[in-house]
């Protein structure tokens, strides 16, 4: 699994249970994840009652980090109650300018080594 400093929610779920059910068979390469594995999302809109004006709120807890069996919890976490501890990468790798430049994908290529 590659990861960087641009992977949040939707990306560490999918890490997260990619690790949770695959053990030792995954490997991480890349950077740490660009967002903590506690997070609150999902949700509604709601209109504010004296200035009429729309915001959106989140109320699906998620804690990949160490599973999350309470009511706040969103249903994916609380039904598979995943808890992954880390995402730290297994190999540290990130991308470099001047591959960047010559089309080459630096973690692609340790992932591959």
């Amino acid at each position: 699994m590659l990861t960087d400093a641009t992977t949040f929610s939707a990306a560490i779920i999918t890490a997260a249970l990619a690790k949770h059910f695959t053990g030792s068979r995954m490997r991480i390469v890349g950077e740490k994840p660009g967002d903590r594995l506690a997070f609150w999302a999902e949700g509604t809109s709601i209109t504010l009652p004296n200035s009429k004006i729309s915001i959106d709120i989140s109320t699906g807890y998620h804690d990949w980090a160490h599973g999350c069996r309470e009511l706040r919890c969103y249903w994916p976490n609380y039904l598979y109650d995943v808890g992954v501890g880390s995402l730290e990468p297994d190999v540290a790798a990130g991308w470099r300018f001047a591959d960047y430049r010559r089309a080459v994908d630096t973690v692609l290529e340790r992932a591959l080594d």
